[in-house]
Parts: structure tokens; sequence; C-alpha cells
């Protein structure tokens, strides 16, 4: 085994052929360096069609072997009950979060045994990575067919922090609390079913700790960027031109929208006062309906929906914005803009994980009145906006691209699995 390439095996509830968000840009972008160093198999929710076109368009994704679960349909009185079950689940789940915590969004795997099945016993893998902790359940199944496989689950977001956080506050407190140690119990059969644990920092593994999730091999592998795909770009601008600040991400996701709706009420109309003509640029997927009457009730938004790259928009961006106030993990939109040079303005809860300092790398405020104060000083004062460009990139490109993390991940799963064999 030891002059051969370990194999591994990587299941994703959701596309990443091509990525188009941040969870999916994290889970192809590892994948894509693991392959480098590793023979990888990764089973998508998307069709044989969709994944061959995906790679056309990206053909750094080209040393992965892509694997279809929609393309292998379910069988028989049992899976068709579970997709029924799934379906109705998923009904449920999707009225905001009210009591029932983003089930529909793993139920299909179920759906996908015999794929998972087939693909397993052909592949053989050394390794079998889940992406997202609620895959956790499924590790058992890969225990029966690969019982000497490690198995590692990616951990995005820990479930249970984020939930806490965007919980409605019309529900009782021992509603709340019902749902809170149910998904904690979930977290802790980490415990027994994963032998590693990746994080995406060193706070979403402490949260970890703190609730007993603490047997498995934990390691942080934090977001990153493609630092030579985002190029730097220096930023002149003439004073007569009007200033653009950004805001990107998933743009149905609640800590975004809640961040949206906090800036749009607290910060936008003082701005627009302070800076007449500035513009506000909203770019991302999947744009919420809020999102949608925010942006038709003001000429000076502009919002852009599934956009195919955001380049561009990082180009002409003068600030950057992060007012986020709830989740975990790291923020991807953060990455991209110090990588591009973009001047950031984050609240302390969006920065988290990353290690940037406040008035280094970027500008770090909580309140109304201090995030006011950031733009408009960045916006002004260009040579405080150039030193913080300069510095920010100069972190993207040494301890967040994602090469670097990605042979991190290899480093440490090539290491665990020796010491598995060892052990056996």
């Amino acid at each position: 085994m030891s002059n051969q390439r370990l194999r591994l095996f990587a299941v994703s509830p959701e596309a990443l052929v091509p990525p188009t968000h941040g969870g999916s840009l994290r889970s192809a972008s590892i994948l894509k360096g693991l392959s480098e160093k590793m023979d990888v198999m990764a089973v998508v929710p998307q069709t044989e069609s969709s994944i061959q076109a995906g790679v056309e368009s990206n053909p750094e994704l080209v040393g992965i072997r892509w694997v279809s679960a929609l393309e292998r349909p379910c069988s028989g009185f049992y899976d068709t009950a579970i997709h029924q079950v799934d379906r109705l689940r998923e009904r449920l789940a999707r009225r905001k979060w009210r009591g029932v915590y983003r089930d529909w969004y793993f139920g299909p795997l179920y759906t996908w045994m015999r794929t998972l099945k087939a693909s397993l016993r052909e592949f053989d893998p050394d390794i079998v990575m889940l992406e997202h902790t609620r895959h956790a359940a499924t590790l058992d199944f890969v225990r029966r067919i690969c019982p000497r496989a490690l198995r590692v689950v990616d951990s995005h977001n820990v479930e249970s922090q984020l939930l806490r956080q965007v919980l409605p506050s019309s529900l009782s407190a021992a509603r709340k609390q019902k749902i809170l140690v149910r998904l904690e119990g979930d977290e802790r059969e980490l415990n027994r079913r994963c032998d590693i644990l990746f994080s995406c920092s060193l706070a979403d593994e402490e949260r970890y700790r703190a609730i007993g999730v603490s047997r498995p091999r934990m390691k942080v592998i934090p977001n990153g960027v493609d630092t030579t795909k985002i190029g730097f770009r220096s930023r002149e601008r003439n004073a007569e031109e009007e200033p653009r600040i950004l805001f990107s991400g998933t743009l149905c996701y609640e800590p975004n929208e809640e961040g949206i709706d906090w800036f749009g009420r607290e910060v936008w109309p003082q701005l627009k006062r302070e800076l007449p003509g500035v513009r506000w640029m909203i770019v991302g997927r999947a744009p919420s309906p809020p999102i949608r009457a925010l942006a038709a009730s003001d000429s000076q938004i502009e919002l852009s929906a599934d956009v195919p790259s955001l380049e561009p928009f990082l180009a002409s961006a003068d600030v950057g914005i992060c007012p986020l106030f709830s989740g975990s993990g790291t923020r991807l939109k953060i990455l991209e803009a110090f990588s591009s040079g973009l001047p950031m303005v984050s609240t302390s809860v969006g920065v988290e994980g990353i290690a940037a300092e406040n008035s280094e790398h970027l500008m770090i405020a909580d309140s109304p009145v201090d995030f006011l104060g950031a733009i408009v000083s960045l916006i002004r004062d260009r040579e405080l906006a150039k030193r913080l460009s300069l510095k920010s990139r100069r972190l993207a490109v040494e301890r967040y691209d994602w090469a670097q993390i990605a042979d991190d991940a290899a480093s440490e799963l090539m290491l665990a699995h020796r010491e598995r064999m060892r052990g056996d």
C-alpha cells in the first residue's frame, strides 16, 4: 500500500460541478487538491449530463471521478417509502426552520443507497469523506460495506450553533431547548461514527468540544480562496465617480438575510446622506423575496442574482461589507475580497475564524455608527484603503490559498491512514 495512491470516496448533498456558492466551493476546492495526491471518486446529486457540462467549464475538476446519484434510481417498496417520507419532510421543513432544522437538505441521501453501495464496492476506498455533519448517520452504512476505511466528516458549520442563533423568536423556550438538545445529541454521535472531523476554524472546534464532541481526531481545515484565479487589483477612483460597496453571498441563507436587513435599516440610509450617489451591489445565489423587495425599493441598490463570476464585481467595488451577526464557519466572501485587494468592513462575527486584525487587514465594526464610519474612511482615505488591500492580499496568499489548505488536508488524511494501518 505504501507505493500506491490512496483511494478517497466523497459524498456531497449538493451539486459541486461547477461550484456556485460557499459550501460547494469549499468541497470542490478541497477535493480538487486531494485528487492531485489520491484517487478521488465523488458522488453528487447531479445528472451525468450536468456533471459533464460542469467539468468542461471547470477543467481543473477533471481529475476527480464524478458519479451521479440520480442515474441509479431506488427500487422496491422500502426505497419508495423512504422517498415519500423525504418529500413530506421537505415540505414541512421549508417553513423557515419552524422547529424543524434543515432535515430536508439531507433527506435525499437515503435514496442514494443503491448508488453508494455499488460505488463503494467497486472503488474499495481507503478513506470515505462526507460533507456536512448531518451525513454522519451514513457512516454506519459505510462501516458495513468498507469496515477498514477511514471515516471523515467535513463540517462546514456547527449546526447547533447556527440554529441557536436563528431559531424563530416565536418559539417557546422549552421548544427551542428541545430542538437544540436533539441536534447537539446528533453532533455528539460523531464521537462513535467518524475517525476524523474537519472544522473550519478553531472557534468551531471549541464549540464542538463544549457540547461533548471530543473523541474523534479533529483538524482545522479552514475555508480558502484561489489566489491565482482571483488576482489582486489596484483601485484608483476619481473623486467624481460614484463609490460602490459590495455584499456577496448566498442570498437565501439566514445569516446573510439578517445582515443585509440590518445594514439596510441601520447603516444604508445614513451612508446615502454621507456619500450621495453611493451604490450598493448585492450579488449572490437565490435571493430571497425580502432581498428582492429591498433592491426594488431603492434605485441605488443593484441586485445581481446567480452570476457566473464574482470577479467583475470585486473589481468594480471600492469597499466590501460583511455585516453578519450569526453563523459559524468562516466567510469565503472575506477571503475572496482579500485575494482581490478589496478593502473590507466586517462585524466581529463576520470575520470570526480568519486570522485578520482590525485596522491591519480590514476594519471591524459592530455598531451602525462604527460601520458607517469605517466605510466612509475607506472611501475617503485611499492610502488607508491601499494599505489594507496589500496586507489582506498577502494574508490570503500566505495562509488561505486552497492549494495549501488541500495539502494540509491530504497530509492529515495520509497520516491518519498510516496510523490506522499500523494499528491493524
